[in-house]
């Protein structure tokens, strides 16, 4: 929930009442969430896509430094969860 409350004034500048509104964020979050969700894994299939594999790829290379190669076996946890 999003709430804001402001102040009303009159002609004199005091404040004689409060406005007080109120925004469900639910259905925003779930979007959000829906989307990110979207840039990285195929809508029909579930499947990681092109993106995710290129973005753990790139956080791979930044964990192994510049000096990575294909050539240089992963061990098998680092490998399973390059590809999950």
């Amino acid at each position: 929930m999003y709430h804001t409350i402001t102040p009303l004034k009159d002609d004199r500048g005091e404040v004689t009442h409060f406005i007080a509104t109120s925004k469900d964020m639910t259905q925003q979050k779930i979007l959000e969430e829906r989307i990110n969700y979207l840039a990285y894994y195929d809508a029909l299939t579930d499947l990681p896509n092109r993106s995710l594999f290129t973005d753990r790829l790139r956080l791979l290379r930044c964990d192994m430094g510049q000096g990575f190669y294909f050539s240089k076996p992963l061990p098998g946890e680092e490998a399973k969860q390059l590809l999950v």
